[in-house]
């Protein structure tokens, strides 16, 4: 998470409440934020590529903010939400985007009720299906285009 303080306070609080380790990532791109001071019961200074999947893979929530973060929550079917960041506000648009190809637009919390414990609990609560279906379409779609353009 970026340093959205309701965010942080949020995803702390529904910690507690569910008796979950907050795993961060305080020094993404080698770079401190005075923000990811103190935050999190594990925080994980050099992660690999394989490793970040795999924290989202095996995660039973996923607070995140970023573009990516959103991709593996939704293709590994896990219980997400995703904070807007008024740092990188270009983002939105993709992580919406997105949202609406995995039928979760509910998991983007973009007001003081959706930044709530009661609201995160009900996303919580409900059984995970996202649809994948079509971000694997758009995927081989992707691939068949790169490879005809680049004549591979």
């Amino acid at each position: 998470l970026g340093g959205d303080v309701c965010a942080r306070n949020t995803a702390e609080n529904f910690a507690k409440e569910h008796n979950l380790t907050i795993v961060t990532l305080p020094y993404l791109n080698n770079h401190y934020r005075k923000c990811d001071d103190g935050y999190g019961d594990i925080r994980l200074k050099e992660v690999s590529p394989e490793a970040f999947v795999s924290l989202i893979k095996y995660a039973d929530f996923i607070f995140t903010d970023s573009f990516h973060g959103t991709v593996f929550s939704g293709v590994f079917n896990r219980h997400f939400v995703v904070f807007g960041r008024d740092d990188y506000i270009e983002m939105e648009g993709r992580i919406k985007s997105l949202l609406q190809l995995f039928n979760a637009a509910k998991c983007f919390c973009d007001s003081n009720e959706k930044k709530s414990i009661k609201y995160i609990d009900k996303i919580y609560s409900e059984t995970v299906n996202y649809n994948t279906q079509i971000l694997i379409e758009n995927i081989n779609a992707s691939k068949e285009f790169l490879e005809k353009a680049l004549e591979v």
